[in-house]
């Protein structure tokens, strides 16, 4: 050590590059962000409620929530994918629970927050059952492509 060396009892602040980092990850999550957007938008719309019965667990409707959610859980396992997540029971279940949750709580805020909109138990199984055949999809397509 020089006598004229400045001694500081702080080491120098390290800014590590996790910026760049960042920004490819969330952007591999991107088609899956904007689908959820997309989610929203359309979940906040007032919309035609038709009264409940036996055939509405098959109607468009329900088709309709089973095919959003299983392509948001698509977008969610691509961008794993992307990000170099190996696809596993764990990652599965977790996109699954993360689409299925959002399916309830845009149900929630249709009931809460969205005039015109209400809450459905029947719109909640299809969203489920939409993101489990999501995953289905993506692990078929998973399979044959890698």
């Amino acid at each position: 050590m020089s006598c004229g060396e400045n001694i500081s009892f702080f080491p120098k602040r390290h800014t590590p590059k996790y910026s760049s980092l960042t920004s490819i990850i969330l952007k591999n999550y991107l088609p899956a962000v904007i689908w959820s957007l997309v989610i929203l938008v359309l979940s906040a719309k007032a919309g035609i409620n038709l009264p409940e019965s036996w055939f509405d667990l098959i109607a468009m409707d329900k088709l309709g929530h089973f095919g959003v959610y299983g392509l948001l859980t698509v977008a969610i396992l691509w961008g794993n994918h992307k990000n170099e997540v190996p696809l596993t029971t764990k990652s599965a279940i977790f996109a699954v629970f993360l689409a299925g949750g959002y399916g309830i709580c845009m149900e929630l805020m249709q009931y809460f927050f969205f005039p015109g909109r209400y809450f459905e138990y029947l719109d909640i199984i299809a969203n489920i059952i939409g993101a489990i055949c999501g995953f289905a999809f993506f692990k078929y397509l998973y399979i044959k492509f890698t």
